[in-house]
């Protein structure tokens, strides 16, 4: 079972945008005040040049005023897109990762240890697959342990003598015998040789 390819960079949708809304947001929030103190900056400049230039300043504070804001609006929205695109890359490689990893310990929550905990090269969290997959490892090779344990349990019950005065202990460690085999019977287990 390889890692499968994801296409959809929203994977964990509320974490993802909500976190590049607030990016977005600050950066604009940043923008914005820039803006504003550029503005009033630019303002206080040409009243102080007015004195000077009485006719033409209010018109060329006006123009010069109506630029600042619109590149400073193009900028916002430049900024914006392109943090709103590095903040969703990044955040699909750490939420792709625990998205699959969640996956993958459902699975071994729902007792089955024949699962691929392997990530695509370049994505976050590569330690977390591997101490996984050897818990998985280490799991498979003591429930097959615990199977060949039972198989010899049940060979020396089998092998007991028939005595009347041990047949009703004789059957009780069968039953007990046979409820430990079928809850180790629930786990799907690697073969021996995807195991070695």
């Amino acid at each position: 079972m390889t890692p499968e390819r994801r296409s959809n960079l929203l994977i964990k949708r509320e974490f993802q945008l909500g976190f590049i809304a607030r990016l977005v947001g600050l950066v604009v929030l940043g923008g914005v005040v820039a803006g504003i103190l550029v503005y009033v900056a630019v303002g206080m400049e040409l009243q102080a040049l007015a004195f000077q230039v009485h006719r033409r300043a209010p018109e060329a504070q006006s123009s010069i005023l109506s630029w600042i804001v619109l590149a400073n609006g193009l900028a916002i929205l430049l900024v914006s897109g392109a943090a709103a695109w590095v903040t969703l890359y990044t955040l699909h490689r750490v939420a792709g990762p625990l998205t699959r990893m969640e996956r993958i310990v459902r699975e071994i929550g729902n007792k089955n240890l024949d699962v691929s905990t392997g990530l695509r090269e370049n994505d976050e969290l590569q330690e977390f697959p591997a101490a996984l997959s050897e818990m998985v490892a280490s799991l498979a090779t003591t429930v097959r342990g615990l199977r060949q344990a039972h198989q010899g349990l049940r060979k020396e019950i089998e092998a007991l003598p028939a005595d009347p005065s041990t047949a009703e202990h004789s059957a009780s460690l069968r039953e007990f015998l046979q409820d430990a085999e079928n809850l180790v019977a629930n786990f799907k287990c690697p073969s021996e040789k995807d195991a070695g």
